[in-house]
């Protein structure tokens, strides 16, 4: 690593790691933002003051010279208050097309901060090259975020960009001095030698790692030693009970569901049995959704075996999937984890499986199958979701996977009935979530959209029952918004966006929180009336939510679920007057060093960094007095060549040739051996 009395701006050259000095380097764009030079900043080069009265904010720097280093990193913290949602992006930005998208979606790493403590360090870790060749031509790849070789023009115009939005006041970030990491691998490849990359058990052709699998007999040979390899692992030291809580702690009231409770000022979960439990959890326990589309791609992969039949290669369709098959009524896809499963154990594969998924599990100190999980065959704790995507959505609302459904239409409750009613009692069911990753958006969105749907929408009929409440004529709601409307149905039917005066926000405010409570109150009602006694929770929120929803859901709500891609737990916490218990849905780590193209959401350099990050964040999540339960998302690696949203990162606990990451593994069984005794210390019930 280069000394801050060397050169500041030096070329990376051949070194293993350099720094680019910040404090010597100036923005090049700056909108709604300044920069401070930190002279005894320590590790921190300049701070950047973003104002949020604006709605977004940036700063961009301009690399001085090309940047061929294989990974970028750099130190950041929160020295305000503000919650924000930030960027760090780096790019080509003279780069277009399909590359440019690319450099869009694996050069930035994108992060909530409502939670940060401030002074706390985070760490961006971008890695700027994916596999061992660099494509000499377009590739033409589709539904694929990640893609082999060069992420961006190496001699192009490269920038990192920090942005910032969705805060009030100001954000203020300190950054350390850039490293630049290792040199990229510059072997080229042509389009004619690329075709096809997928081998036969759906790897990466182009490159060998540790744990490739090269044949069958090494698979069979792997069902050989599943007795061996579980019998490596040591659970005794923490006896758990049959659901997984802790045998050896306190004896509470056995009420046969589980249920919520405070000891010293920490929350928790307790088991059937009247034993606390901490969910230890894993999402994606199935193979149904780790498929591959082949349509428009059969020269991708070297060959589809499809040994019983049409068991792998089936026609389907994700409902709601973005990218390039969301216009398709069908098209074909291929489970290279299940083909792989039929040559691991033969003829009767399923049974096999089911019967490793549940050992493994419990070996591994795995207590929670968390979403997206087969459970009727296991006898393993579970969250389950409760569904409203067959209810009608709000025709002006937006989403990455749908628009928000309608709670004011009748097939709303409809919808959750019918999603209900795929379950039976069950005393290993912890409770339900509520739908996944709907796009909430902020204090008056959904209200908004409303507003912006047709006559028709319910919700829209309420947007108009709730304003002839307030002003009773149609000529004091004109006043009020300084609109013109000739009479109330001229307001159903319109669908421009009014004039957006102070006024018109604050009644917006109003009739979104009624949108939000009558979303949560069905949802209550119809799981009391079919479950009485579940647990819950609220919906899968991607991230922390506006404070508004948050108040809200916990009117009617067990407790909070957030999918939260980021390093540590240690600051989550609830805004002021909430006390209720949390539980992170979906976390994850990946890394670029075992086939596949993209490191996911919050990228580590190795399999041994992974491991070392699950640990941190678990631990983290075990020392927050909130958090009842973590679960990594996911039980398998995605496709390397992409699911049918393009999605093909390295996330799983096994890769698709079944095959355990070892040093993750061990990092979760090491945890799920300790954690009670962690959590608990000296404790009295509250």
């Amino acid at each position: 690593m280069a000394s801050p009395d060397q050169a500041a701006l030096t070329p990376q050259g051949q070194a293993v790691c350099d720094q680019l000095h910040l404090s010597n380097m100036h923005p090049v764009a700056l909108a709604n933002a300044d920069v401070t030079q930190l002279k005894d900043g320590g590790d921190y080069a300049v701070r950047i003051d973003f104002d949020g009265n604006a709605g977004m904010a940036q700063a961009v720097y301009e690399f001085p010279f090309p940047v061929t280093a294989a990974a970028l990193s750099l130190k950041y913290r929160k020295t305000s208050k503000s919650r924000a949602y930030v960027e760090f992006r780096f790019e080509d930005a003279s780069h277009s097309g399909d590359g440019g998208i690319v450099n869009v979606e694996i050069g930035s790493l994108k992060t909530w901060l409502p939670f940060l403590v401030t002074g706390v360090e985070e760490e961006l870790y971008i890695p700027l090259y994916r596999g061992s060749v660099i494509p000499e031509e377009s590739l033409g790849l589709v539904c694929m975020r990640g893609k082999p070789g060069a992420m961006f023009n190496p001699d192009g115009n490269m920038r990192l960009t920090v942005l910032a939005k969705d805060f009030e006041g100001t954000l203020s970030l300190e950054l350390g001095n850039i490293l630049l990491e290792g040199i990229s691998p510059q072997e080229h490849i042509s389009k004619g030698n690329f075709f096809p990359f997928v081998d036969k058990y759906g790897q990466y052709m182009h490159s060998d790692w540790p744990g490739k699998v090269h044949s069958d007999a090494q698979l069979r040979e792997d069902a050989t030693q599943d007795d061996t390899y579980l019998s490596s692992f040591d659970n005794s030291a923490e006896s758990w009970d049959q659901y997984g809580g802790w045998e050896g702690g306190p004896q509470l009231d056995a009420t046969g569901k589980f249920r919520t409770v405070k000891i010293n000022g920490k929350w928790w979960l307790v088991d059937p049995d009247g034993r606390l439990f901490w969910s230890h959890g894993v999402a994606g326990v199935q193979l149904g959704s780790e498929v591959t589309p082949i349509t428009d791609r059969e020269h991708y992969f070297s060959e589809l075996e499809d040994t019983n039949g049409a068991e792998f290669l089936k026609a389907g369709k994700w409902i709601g999937v973005p990218g390039y098959y969301k216009g398709y009524d069908t098209y074909m896809t291929y489970n290279f984890n299940a083909a792989n499963l039929a040559r691991k154990y033969g003829n009767a594969w399923y049974n096999h499986y089911i019967d490793m998924q549940g050992r493994r599990l419990s070996a591994w100190r795995l207590n929670t199958l968390g979403a997206f999980s087969y459970t009727d065959p296991f006898k393993i704790p579970s969250l389950s979701i409760v569904s409203s995507g067959k209810a009608p959505r709000i025709a002006g609302s937006k989403g990455h996977w749908r628009q928000f459904p309608d709670p004011y239409s009748a097939g709303f409750p409809e919808a959750i009935r019918e999603s209900l009613n795929a379950y039976k009692p069950d005393a290993y069911r912890i409770g339900f979530f509520l739908d996944n990753e709907e796009h909430w958006g902020g204090e008056y969105e959904l209200a908004l959209a409303a507003l912006k749907s047709p006559a028709p929408q319910p919700a829209k009929k309420h947007v108009v029952e709730r304003l002839t409440d307030k002003y009773e004529s149609i000529a004091k709601l004109n006043q009020a918004w300084q609109s013109d409307y000739s009479d109330w149905n001229a307001l159903l039917g319109e669908t421009e966006v009014p004039h957006f005066s102070a006024q018109v926000r604050e009644d917006l405010r109003q009739i979104n929180d009624d949108i939000i409570h009558q979303y949560f109150r069905v949802f209550r009602e119809e799981i009391d009336r079919a479950f009485p006694g579940t647990l819950m929770f609220t919906a899968r929120f991607a991230g922390v939510p506006h404070e508004r929803i948050l108040r809200i859901a916990a009117q009617y709500c067990d407790g909070f679920v957030f999918n939260l891609y980021v390093d540590s737990l240690l600051g989550l916490a609830l805004p002021e007057g909430i006390d209720k218990p949390v539980i992170v849905g979906e976390f994850h780590f990946g890394a670029l060093d075992s086939g596949l193209m993209h490191a996911g959401l919050v990228r580590t350099r190795n399999q041994l960094e992974r491991a070392e990050a699950y640990t941190r964040f678990v631990q983290s999540g075990l020392n927050n007095p909130y958090v009842v339960g973590t679960h990594w998302f996911q039980y398998w690696d995605e496709p390397v060549a992409g699911r049918p949203d393009g999605e093909n990162y390295q996330i799983g606990l096994v890769s698709v040739a079944d095959r355990p990451y070892e040093e993750l593994v061990k990092a979760v069984n090491g945890v799920g051996r300790r954690m009670y005794t962690e959590r608990y210390g000296e404790a009295r019930e509250e």
